[in-house]
């Protein structure tokens, strides 16, 4: 039996990091992130733009960089920085390294000239993720002391004295004098945090500074960090640059909206940088990443756009990525096919084209169904219309929040879903719902997880044959997706693997839904189902707690049968000139249409009042009535009445719980109770169908015998 695995081109042994991080520098990740690397078209114009770009003579040395989750954007900068700054990795420069993932690229030959014209500077790459960073000094020195880092120095006020030494010839000196005093190198010495300020004074005493010297030099540093500002960072580039004549300095951050929504800087800081940077023309570059383009967050600022003349200015150049690129790198890397399975993929559609078209064909806000042999043997073991909703699901709040690195995104999810839950699967299974939620959202909230776990029980109990915890998670990316109604078929279709056991699966489907909603699990408005939230749970506990007894019941059916005016059509009765009005009332006297004649009289019951066994019922009013000129007698089918009893009950409850939280002022609570308002207006609906059904299909006793 061919699996999965074994079709795909793809080593699902290997290893894809989910969080590129900016600040992981090891050679061997390095290369294998490199020799990893998809250059689709765009990132293929990008890359000529910007090396073009950043050789020539332009002033506005910033790239403002975005995309969304997943998109790989971090990863695309990373190539960016490897680029430019040329490490030798693994004996091999990275540029070298580099150049044969461009192979097949249009204008391939175009794009190696240009990324060989970097051949020319020299340069040096600082990577910072500054959401990660301590930015409480300001954003001017946590650029410095990610240089300082990225010099070999210690990123404190002994990281600065480091950088002044360094600048001024003495830092050999220094070195060769921690060595002489503690016999250990200075490199070794300055890793402890202990040992470092005692090391830094023994040492500036030996090279002839007085205690006082040393003082007032301690002192200088730590009032220079306190106040760095941004054109101070400014002055130590230009000494940096003056030192290093020969080298360009490019910083790149990641993060960068992010850090500006947690407040680790501001738009202003990032203006003061710009400007304090724009004299230092063609030697100092930024690259900042962000999940948001430039302009959206400066929009999203509460800040006069006048202010950020200069960082508007700098970042003139903007790169970013769209979904697109996601999907190329999907394809062409994670889902390729080996040609001979290829081909069975592309007969196996031919033969079960109109299957493969039911089961892709959803109730949703956008095309779903599959319509080429090419695009279905192309997505296999998903189908195309997955990857738009695990986009939408990924930017759903409930997955943000839960994951804390924000969402695994769209490449990571789609290898997870491969090598962990569809590797050993046969050739012809596809990918359920269920899988790509439990890879999405890794870290699911606590009231989530419960939830699965109940809703698991509840049907083991039942044996019904479905999963709940899988049930769950199905609907859960569906309803998350916001863009696929999350009803029976659609839920059906996500959550089976065989394509041919749909009308097998829904009725249990159905069944499963149902009982979650009965234990208050999920919540049924408009065919739509969704898992409650903990406050939703708390109201419809509330609303369970909210007795309805017998007598409103029966109150309610009466009012019921008045409203719908089911009896109005018999209630008058014409022949020829002659017409005749017809008395109505319940069993127990309740007036149902306007006053009639009494020797004219049509007696409905009461559902209530029906006893358990309707035929003998029925029997017994025919012994009682059989004499009774004046009287006809309804007995309703009561083969619905649980039904009917119970749609009565819930409805009862919803209306408690409406008029409770009338004037609520909390916007969830009043969503819910929005929501709840939905619910109970369906219900009636429902319930309306069938009273009148009941009534309709009832039987009447007149004179009998």
């Amino acid at each position: 039996m061919t699996k999965i695995y074994e079709i795909l081109t793809l080593d699902l042994q290997e290893d894809i990091k989910n969080v590129i991080d900016l600040e992981d520098r090891s050679e061997l990740e390095i290369q294998q992130e490199i020799e990893s690397y998809i250059v689709t078209e765009g990132i293929g114009r990008y890359l000529y733009d910007f090396t073009n770009q950043y050789t020539s003579n332009i002033k506005e040395t910033g790239v403002w960089l975005s995309g969304f989750y997943g998109s790989g954007k971090s990863y695309f900068g990373k190539m960016l920085g490897y680029i430019i700054a040329n490490p030798m990795i693994n004996g091999t420069p990275a540029r070298e390294r580099f150049i044969p993932r461009i192979k097949g690229v249009t204008d391939e030959s175009l794009l190696e000239n240009a990324i060989r014209k970097l051949d020319s500077t020299k340069n040096r790459v600082v990577f910072l993720d500054v959401a990660k960073q301590n930015t409480d000094r300001g954003l001017a020195f946590t650029l410095f002391a990610n240089l300082l880092k990225n010099l070999g120095f210690r990123d404190d006020i002994y990281g600065y004295m480091e950088f002044d030494l360094y600048l001024d010839g003495k830092y050999d000196d220094f070195k060769a004098q921690a060595k002489k005093l503690e016999g250990k190198d200075w490199d070794e010495l300055k890793k402890s945090n202990r040992q470092v300020a005692k090391v830094m004074r023994s040492v500036f005493s030996a090279m002839g500074y007085s205690e006082a010297d040393y003082t007032d030099t301690y002192a200088v540093y730590t009032a220079a960090i306190s106040d760095f500002s941004a054109s101070k960072f400014k002055g130590e580039l230009e000494k940096y640059l003056t030192f290093k004549n020969d080298e360009t300095l490019v910083f790149v951050f990641d993060e960068a909206s992010e850090a500006i929504s947690q407040n680790k800087f501001t738009l202003l800081d990032l203006e003061g940088i710009s400007e304090a940077l724009s004299s230092i023309i063609h030697k100092v570059w930024t690259i900042a990443i962000a999940q948001e383009k430039l302009d959206d967050v400066i929009n999203n600022a509460n800040v006069n756009r006048s202010q950020l003349t200069k960082v508007t200015d700098r970042f003139k150049t903007k790169i970013h990525l769209e979904a697109t690129e996601v999907d190329v790198i999907i394809r062409s890397r994670l889902l390729q096919k080996k040609e001979t399975y290829f081909n069975q993929l592309l007969d196996y559609y031919k033969k079960n084209e109109g299957l493969v078209s039911d089961a892709t064909n959803l109730k949703s806000s956008f095309p779903t169904k599959t319509t080429t042999a090419e695009e279905f043997a192309t997505y296999y073991p998903f189908h195309k219309y997955q990857f738009d909703i695990l986009q939408k699901f990924l930017f759903s709040s409930n997955a943000l929040v839960a994951t804390q690195i924000a969402a695994r995104g769209m490449i990571i999810t789609t290898f997870d879903v491969l090598r962990k839950q569809m590797r050993e699967q046969a050739l012809y299974a596809f990918t359920p719902g269920h899988a790509i939620c439990t890879e999405a959202q890794t870290a699911p909230p606590i009231d989530l997880v419960n939830k699965y776990d109940t809703a698991r029980k509840i049907l083991t109990e039942k044996n019904l044959g479905v999963a709940g915890d899988k049930l769950l998670k199905t609907l859960h990316l569906l309803a998350d997706s916001e863009v696929i109604s999350a009803t029976v078929e659609n839920i059906t279709k996500s959550y089976i693997n065989d394509l041919t056991t749909y009308y097998a699966i829904k009725p249990k489907i159905e069944e499963a839904l149902n009982l979650l909603v009965e234990a208050k699990v999920l919540l049924l408005a408009n065919n739509n189902y969704k898992i409650t939230s903990d406050l939703e749970g708390k109201l419809l506990e509330e609303m369970k707690d909210f007795d309805v007894e017998l007598f409103s019941k029966k109150r309610s059916l009466i009012n019921y049968l008045k409203d719908y005016k089911i009896f109005t059509p018999v209630a008058t009765y014409t022949e020829g000139s002659d017409t005749f009005k017809f008395s109505v009332s319940s069993d127990q006297d309740d007036e149902l249409c306007g006053a009639g004649s009494k020797q004219l009289k049509l007696m409905v019951y009461s559902l209530f009042n029906i006893s358990e066994n309707r035929q003998d019922f029925i029997e017994q009013l025919k012994m009682e009535t059989q004499t009774d000129k004046n009287l006809i007698t309804l007995i309703p089918d009561s083969k619905d009445f649980s039904r009917i009893d119970k749609l009565i009950g819930e409805i009862s409850r919803y209306t408690y719980i409406e008029q409770k939280f009338s004037n609520e002022t909390d916007p969830a609570k009043r969503q819910i109770i929005r929501d709840f308002a939905i619910i109970r207006e369906e219900k009636e609906k429902n319930l309306r169908l069938n009273i009148e059904n009941a009534y309709k299909n009832a039987s009447l006793i007149y004179m009998f015998d």
